[in-house]
């Protein structure tokens, strides 16, 4: 006798090919705990300290010296670089 709990192939192929139409057309369910764990993980990747930028051999707008490898630095808009914190100001 066949288990009734377990869906046939046809029907297991049909519920997947439903869930990627509702995954294509954006109606995915956000509260699930997989997309509430993913969320999680990508937060706990999130570390702003390690973006800092550094610029060594590149001159200081502001200060004029040079900015060394193991001071941070700053990209400005118009494309040029300044310590974070100038060390002769």
């Amino acid at each position: 006798m066949p288990d009734v709990s377990m869906p046939s192939e046809e029907e297991a192929i049909r519920q997947e090919r439903n869930l990627a139409r509702t995954y294509e057309h954006g109606g995915r369910d956000d509260d699930s705990d997989g997309a509430v764990a993913a969320r999680q993980e990508h937060r706990a990747r999130l570390n702003y300290d390690d973006n800092d930028a550094s610029a060594p051999g590149m001159l200081c707008e502001l200060c004029g010296s040079v900015i060394t490898a193991g001071q941070q630095a700053r990209l400005r808009p118009d494309g040029r670089w300044i310590h974070e914190a100038c060390p002769i100001h």
